[in-house]
């Protein structure tokens, strides 16, 4: 069975009545500017939201596929295996209404992997990802945590350093994976900052063996 949430645009749109028409124009102007740079990337004119296409993508096994060239694929199976990982919007105010529960995500394991992805198999997958390698207990050394402030995974990582050889790095006002990106003359000090002291903390533990 394939899921296809009811979209319930009345719920948005009475939301969006409720914010001063500046403001959600900035809001759409901002989605609008993030699916122009996906389209040029992947050298397309539109962008499909039909859940159905999207599966077949991520079905897709050929090296020359998108899903599996840029890695979308791959990720997927890890989400379906190890993480989970799931941005759900099961919140009480959210901006995308509640049509993106858990389950959702779910789905698409079975969806594109086979009927085996149950959701018992997804929870276990998960928490043996923890037992296996410590969960946010983690007591590894020579690891360095990085993360961004406005990164959403970031608050299901170590954000806090517990053990000293393995310090975590917090970039305030960063999103995902800021630091592993080409450094720019627009990046933030915090930014830069970080990435000098990875370099210099890798650089240590390499001196010392």
């Amino acid at each position: 069975m394939i899921l296809k949430p009811p979209w319930r645009l009345s719920e948005l749109a009475s939301e969006l009545l409720l914010l001063p028409l500046v403001k959600i124009k900035l809001c759409f102007d901002r989605y609008a500017a993030v699916n122009k740079l996906l389209m040029d990337l992947f050298e397309e004119t539109c962008v499909s939201y039909k859940y159905d296409a999207m599966i077949e993508q991520l079905k897709e096994t050929a090296w020359s596929s998108q899903a599996v060239y840029f890695g979308a694929r791959t990720w997927t199976y890890q989400t379906c295996t190890e993480f989970g990982y799931y941005q759900t919007s099961e919140t009480k105010q959210e901006f995308f209404s509640k049509d993106f529960p858990i389950k959702f995500f779910l789905q698409q394991c079975s969806d594109i992997f086979g009927d085996k992805f149950t959701d018992e198999e997804i929870y276990d997958g998960a928490i043996r990802s923890n037992a296996i390698y410590g969960g946010k207990d983690l007591q590894a050394t020579r690891v360095v945590y990085v993360h961004g402030t406005i990164d959403p995974w970031h608050a299901l990582g170590v954000t806090s350093t517990v053990v000293p050889e393995s310090p975590v790095i917090l970039i305030n006002g960063t999103a995902h994976c800021a630091n592993m990106y080409t450094p720019r003359s627009s990046d933030l000090p915090a930014l830069t900052a970080a990435r000098k002291q990875v370099g210099e903390l890798i650089g240590q533990w390499l001196q010392e063996n």
